[in-house]
């Protein structure tokens, strides 16, 4: 008679048992086990973290907290205990890629807002370059006329300009 948390398998049986293991699992030999291939009783003990929830359907459901993560994450379909399927509708990684989408776009349009700027600004530095070389070798900037005195025509013609 086998009691819960119990099963008799065999020697080779139990080291593929003890690989498959996840969590922390503790094994032990029952009393009087045969060494050399005979059948031994063992108690496989796991400690398992269950995250215990009520689905939409109102059943309590309990999942192992790395199952509920992953169910989570990639927002795949589970079933409560009575069959009714259950989705997390936003699933961690689509929330996430979402907000990394629109982190991206913000930072594109905030880089390309610069860029257009600082080519505007160079523009404007060009034109005035242009202006102050022109203005330093005697043309009017209003009626792009040449002088020797400059400053007096500006002064003479243009004095309500300024």
């Amino acid at each position: 008679m086998k009691r819960r948390g119990q099963m008799t398998v065999s020697g080779a049986s139990v080291r593929l048992l003890a690989r498959l293991s996840y969590g922390q699992a503790v094994i032990s030999e029952g009393e009087g086990a045969v060494i050399g291939g005979a059948m031994t009783t063992m108690v496989v003990t796991e400690t398992v973290k269950l995250v215990v929830d009520t689905g939409w359907c109102g059943h309590h459901v309990a999942l192992a907290a790395s199952r509920w993560e992953y169910f989570r994450n990639t927002g795949e379909t589970f079933w409560c205990p009575y069959g009714h399927p259950t989705v997390f509708k936003d699933p961690e990684n689509a929330r996430l890629k979402k907000a990394l989408t629109e982190a991206q776009e913000i930072a594109n349009s905030a880089r390309l807002r610069e860029t257009t700027a600082l080519k505007m600004l160079d523009v404007e530095r060009a034109a005035q370059n242009r202006l102050l070389r022109r203005v330093q070798a005697g043309v009017c900037p209003h009626c792009h006329r040449t002088f020797q005195q400059l400053a007096r025509h500006m002064l003479s013609k243009h004095q309500q300009e300024e």
